[in-house]
């Protein structure tokens, strides 16, 4: 029983992500890639992930979305030395853009961002 709810569980979980797990599953896709950048214990990225995830599921149709850890190696190829972080990246030519941090607390700003890319 234990394991039929856990199964379940993580059914129900992979259904209503609006993300994909990994920078890996969606970088041989068209879409942009807008990636968050994280780090376990940070306060800031723990407030940062509901409005990143109310952004992926109002703009799955246009970019993936998906949540990195600062110590991947993606996060290895880019410049930056906070978090979060975001960037948006292309995945077929890897050019990438941050996201201001003023404007990633922003919902105006970023949305504005998101609808102009």
């Amino acid at each position: 029983m234990k394991k039929f709810l856990l199964g379940a569980f993580l059914v129900l979980m992979t259904a209503t992500s609006a993300f994909a797990l990994s920078y890996d599953e969606v970088k041989n896709q068209d879409k942009p890639v807008v990636v968050m950048f994280h780090q376990h214990g940070c306060g800031a990225c723990r407030r940062m992930s509901p409005i990143f995830d109310k952004f992926a599921s109002k703009f799955s149709n246009k970019f993936n979305f998906v949540k990195e850890d600062s110590g991947s190696s993606l996060a290895s190829t880019l410049n930056f030395n906070t978090v979060p972080a975001l960037f948006i990246i292309q995945p077929k030519t890897q050019k990438s853009t941050r996201i201001s941090d003023d404007c990633a607390w922003d919902n105006a700003c970023l949305t504005k961002t998101l609808n102009d890319y």
